[in-house]
């Protein structure tokens, strides 16, 4: 069961905004907890955070499995942003207002009220299919030669990442590559969250580093001639 944002992507698409600015943002909301809302709504317009909104929460929604910290840290994510308190919130959902503090040490919740402070926030709760941990098959010379002028390439270009593997593999590598120098780390990040929701988690990369086919003590010294001819 993941959260979902009451969007719609049409809204969200029809406006402009650099594709890198968007990716900072998003990744900075997923991975700072102390954010303060105001701080950023003073720094975007109003359709830039129409735009970062909607991909904070598609990701999100992409989450193969959420566990209630995390469900209720993005609620919370989504009071601050709308300026409530933790009264606030619970009075607006019809809930006690001790419910929030309490389902915090609790760990669990009914789904009547899990519900209610969901859409209290805007939000709604869904279920999406698993995603799954798959690596390439096969990874030949032809694949890591490929692999390797995309990433040389240093592009950031979500589609030809998604055209160069599937999600799990490709957010592997991102991850993998933000650990190196002279790389943007933040947008990798960014983008491994894009291709695989979690990746950038460390338990998550050792599954990676175990099922992949691609050895970085081999890929990254290659890299790095690569990118230095």
């Amino acid at each position: 069961m993941v959260l979902t944002r009451t969007l719609s992507f049409e809204k969200a698409h029809n406006n402009s905004l650099k594709v890198g600015r968007v990716i900072n943002y998003v990744n900075f909301i997923l991975h700072d907890k102390t954010l303060k809302y105001p701080l950023l709504l003073a720094e975007v317009s109003s359709h830039e955070k129409t735009i970062i909104d909607f991909n904070v929460n598609i990701v999100q929604s992409l989450r193969m499995s959420m566990p209630l910290e995390n469900m209720l840290a993005t609620m919370a994510h989504a009071a601050r942003r709308d300026k409530l308190s933790n009264r606030d919130w619970a009075e607006k959902a019809g809930v006690r207002p001790e419910t929030v503090s309490r389902l915090k040490q609790r760990g669990d919740c009914d789904l009547a009220t899990l519900t209610a402070l969901a859409e209290a926030v805007d939000l709604r709760l869904a279920l999406v299919p698993r995603l799954k941990m798959s690596s390439p098959k096969s990874f030949g010379r032809e694949e890591e030669e490929k692999l390797l002028a995309l990433c040389a390439s240093r592009s950031l270009d979500l589609a030809k990442w998604r055209e160069a593997g599937g999600g799990f593999f490709m957010a592997g590598v991102a991850v993998m590559l933000a650990g190196i120098r002279g790389v943007d780390r933040q947008a990798l990040l960014a983008m491994s969250v894009a291709l695989y929701p979690g990746m950038s988690a460390a338990d998550t990369f050792r599954v990676w580093l175990k099922k992949s086919p691609l050895r970085p003590s081999r890929f990254l010294p290659m890299l790095e001639q690569r990118i230095q001819t």
